[in-house]
């Protein structure tokens, strides 16, 4: 679900206003590497891992975070990260572009950016209110699911969905993002990669302006196409994670209620 080529990078950037404990899970967020060669992925978590619970009333979110020797470590490090997404999807700014080239040889990327922009003005507030409802660990991999408030949640572990039927589970959304990212070293980046980009995704989907130019020369036709987004987006959510084991990528569902006027 990509719209073009190139593979978009999203950074989370923060206001002037930025606190330590935003900044601390931004670094957490920021993890990259190269490409792991495990055989077989991780997928001995809960339902709620695969499946975001939904409560009226409630947001929840999940979180990820490199598994250690010292699993309370594991888990707070996860709640934050939970409890960022949870703030950042309230009203995220997406802006950015992606570029396309065609030289008469074929069409290539001409490359992107991205940058997910949030106001941090009363996190630490909003997090003093949140309800830590689980937490998990499989492989490298600590989770952690948070709420705006205390819900009854199933701990029960379950396989995870087919990528086929992943787009089945946001068939009345109005807005949505699925995007998949390469299973990493670290099984956190992976997921951090393809969180932002279901949210790029979703932004796109909405309200993306494209551009085009050409122009003839050596005989060739040379055309490059833009592809532009400056948007809020309300209220998002992951409600679905899937792995890919035959591609090795791991896959994430956003959707959202509108935009921001």
């Amino acid at each position: 679900m990509r719209v073009a080529r190139g593979k978009p990078t999203a950074i989370h950037r923060a206001s002037q206003s930025l606190n330590l404990v935003f900044a601390v899970c931004i670094l957490l967020g920021c993890a990259g590497g190269k490409p792991e060669t495990k055989s077989e992925p991780a997928v001995s978590l809960p339902g709620w891992f695969w499946e975001t619970p939904r409560r009226p009333g409630v947001r929840l979110a999940v979180g990820y975070a490199q598994f250690y020797p010292d699993i309370d470590a594991s888990c707070s490090l996860a709640f934050a990260d939970a409890a960022l997404r949870l703030w950042c999807d309230r009203s995220p700014r997406i802006s950015g572009g992606s570029a396309t080239g065609y030289d008469g040889a074929g069409m290539m990327s001409l490359g992107s950016s991205f940058t997910i922009d949030v106001d941090t003005t009363g996190f630490s507030v909003f997090v003093g209110g949140l309800a830590r409802l689980d937490s998990a660990w499989s492989g490298d991999l600590t989770v952690a699911l948070v709420g705006t408030s205390p819900t009854q949640i199933s701990r029960e572990y379950r396989e995870p969905f087919p990528v086929r039927e992943l787009g089945g589970l946001s068939e009345k959304a109005a807005i949505r993002g699925l995007t998949a990212s390469p299973r990493y070293y670290h099984s956190k980046s992976s997921w951090f990669e393809a969180e932002s980009q279901a949210r790029i995704q979703a932004a796109l989907s909405v309200k993306a302006e494209i551009k085009g130019e050409s122009a003839a020369a050596d005989g060739l036709m040379h055309k490059v196409g833009v592809i532009e987004v400056d948007v809020h987006l309300r209220n998002v959510q992951t409600i679905g994670r899937a792995i890919d084991a035959d591609s090795k990528t791991v896959w994430v569902l956003v959707t959202a209620e509108g935009i921001e006027d």
